[in-house]
């Protein structure tokens, strides 16, 4: 072995207990990990950085044969490329994650719909009554929903729910109207400019939704 090949061993264990001085326990556990088995991104990072300085020092001599200093020379080029790559990559990872991610989807809601439909989709209990059908309606407000059908108690009581709720949906009022007959359940028929028509076993009804009564009876 000549004096040149001496020169680099040395430098070569000195690199080494720099590294083994700079690692905790563990970290050293995983230098002598099993081949194959990828080296944690910090650790590579320090090993890179050991090499370009073992490389700069042996470049530092005044010994070196021109194919070896090139050999040298080209090393050390490369591995400052490699850790200038990874820098940059690292620098533009936010704005390439936010080009290839899907945009995150927004939440769309849907409109509430209007008119009059079957049933009272379990908004009334049936400790209270019975509801035949409903009209709903969005306002500037909220929403407004009437449910017509028969009172629990009686059969005979035809009655009218009427809930108002906030806009946000946190927040319901409502209020109970029955009318001054006895004529079995109450169903819509249909809605007028804010006049529901409704009927019952043998009479036919008006109710003004905004002032919340009756304003006909037709037998």
């Amino acid at each position: 072995m000549n004096k040149m090949q001496h020169r680099n061993l040395l430098l070569v264990i000195v690199s080494l207990v720099i590294v083994f001085s700079m690692l905790s326990s563990q970290e050293i556990a995983i230098a002598f990990q099993m081949p194959g088995t990828p080296t944690p991104a910090p650790l590579v990072g320090i090993i890179e950085e050991l090499e370009i300085r073992n490389l700069e020092r042996m470049l530092d001599g005044d010994d070196l044969d021109e194919i070896t200093r090139k050999a040298l020379e080209e090393k050390l080029s490369m591995a400052r490329s490699i850790i200038n790559d990874r820098s940059i990559t690292a620098a533009n990872w936010p704005a390439h994650a936010e080009s290839i991610l899907p945009p995150a989807q927004q939440y769309i809601e849907k409109p509430f719909p209007e008119g009059v439909f079957e049933g009272g989709e379990g908004f009334i209990p049936s400790s209270e009554g019975f509801i035949h059908n409903r009209w709903q309606k969005a306002l500037e407000t909220g929403f407004i929903q009437v449910f017509a059908g028969f009172s629990a108690k009686n059969p005979l009581q035809g009655v009218l729910f009427i809930a108002e709720t906030s806009m946000d949906r946190t927040d319901t009022k409502i209020q109970t109207v029955y009318p001054g007959e006895q004529d079995g359940g109450l169903s819509i028929i249909e809605e007028d400019d804010g006049i529901l028509i409704l009927e019952s076993q043998n009479m036919l009804y008006c109710f003004d939704v905004l002032q919340r009564q009756f304003v006909c009876v037709v037998n």
